[in-house]
């Protein structure tokens, strides 16, 4: 619902999904749930937390049961973080291919648009070792997890499957634009993600496209995260 506050539009009770980055879970984002006026859909990928043995995935699959969380007579936000925002834009797409309510906003973090994907960037099969190194160097992951093997066998099976999901999920295509105004969230000192190709998204939107750099790596969310009053004024 919205309501008139002075001359400001006030989002209140809003539905957010948030569709976590590879090997993350609907838990990495647990500090949503502090946010007033906010309702976390309770929606979890296959292949982690309570669905950790449901390892067969695609983005057709992940995306229809999405949609069937949304209440479409509410607002709702369209948030992805890294795996996560491919995900989200293809939600928004599949959305607006059966003319449902579009999203309130659609933010897309820490990524680059899918046509700016190196085509060999999933192509590789990862022992533990890739999977720490390659958790390495997104940051985020704290030390006591890449020191242990239990940890790494667990995450990185979830890991390797999603890998497997944006793998397939480039290889077989994806939808060219949406008609849904984006907002692209960016670590300013994030390596892994060039903000000239950030700067593509605008090309897969007939509508607005915002950029928003805010401070930190890859995982700049977290430093987010840490204040949900200050997540709240980003978020809406």
């Amino acid at each position: 619902m919205l309501s008139k506050r002075s001359s400001e539009q006030v989002l209140i009770d809003i539905q957010l999904i948030a569709i976590p980055f590879a090997g993350g879970s609907l838990n990495s984002y647990s500090q949503m749930k502090q946010i007033d006026g906010v309702t976390i859909i309770n929606y979890e990928l296959p292949g982690r937390g309570r669905r950790y043995e449901d390892s067969e995935y695609t983005m057709e699959k992940v995306k229809k049961e999405i949609i069937k969380q949304i209440d479409f007579t509410k607002p709702y936000i369209l948030f992805g973080h890294s795996m996560g925002a491919f995900i989200a834009y293809e939600t928004c797409a599949l959305i607006e291919e059966l003319n449902l309510n579009r999203p309130y906003k659609v933010i897309l973090s820490a990524q680059i648009p899918p046509h700016c994907v190196d085509d060999q960037s999933y192509d590789r099969e990862m022992d533990n070792a890739s999977v720490v190194a390659y958790l390495r160097s997104m940051g985020g992951t704290p030390q006591e997890v890449l020191d242990s093997k239990e940890l790494i066998d667990y995450y990185g099976k979830i890991l390797k499957n999603d890998l497997t999901l944006l793998r397939k999920y480039l290889h077989n295509g994806w939808s060219p634009k949406v008609k849904s105004s984006i907002e692209i969230w960016n670590g300013i000192h994030d390596n892994m993600i060039p903000f000239s190709k950030v700067m593509k998204w605008k090309d897969v939107t007939l509508s607005e496209c915002h950029i928003k750099s805010f401070e930190g790596g890859h995982f700049f969310i977290n430093d987010l995260l840490s204040d949900p009053s200050g997540f709240k004024k980003e978020l809406v």
